[in-house]
């Protein structure tokens, strides 16, 4: 097993939370408040330019509301379902693999 992999994960991880997703392929991982105050800014005319914030390890970002692509909301029970639909879609692709491969 390599080191980080037995590295435990900090008790203070919510379950629930928001990723911000950038147009550059980064992920930032906030609070529900955070993420409500981003789209309240997002939601004034004019726009900001910038947006600041805390991520969830409390990292202070600074992002462009232009770079900014999605706000998604990341639950335990969303990344179950999404785990139980993957295991099914597999499962169904295995069965129709092991189907076609009984030639007469």
């Amino acid at each position: 097993m390599e080191p980080w992999e037995r590295r435990e994960q900090p008790s203070n991880v919510p379950d629930d939370h928001f990723v911000i997703y950038t147009v550059f392929g980064g992920a930032l991982p906030v609070s529900a408040e955070t993420a409500r105050d981003i789209e309240a800014s997002l939601d004034q005319v004019p726009q900001p330019r910038w947006i600041r914030f805390r991520d969830l390890s409390g990292g202070r970002q600074c992002l462009r509301t232009r770079a900014l692509m999605t706000i998604s909301e990341d639950t335990a029970e969303g990344r179950a379902l999404s785990r139980a639909i993957n295991r099914a879609r597999k499962a169904e692709e295995k069965a129709e693999k092991d189907w076609s491969d009984d030639t007469p």
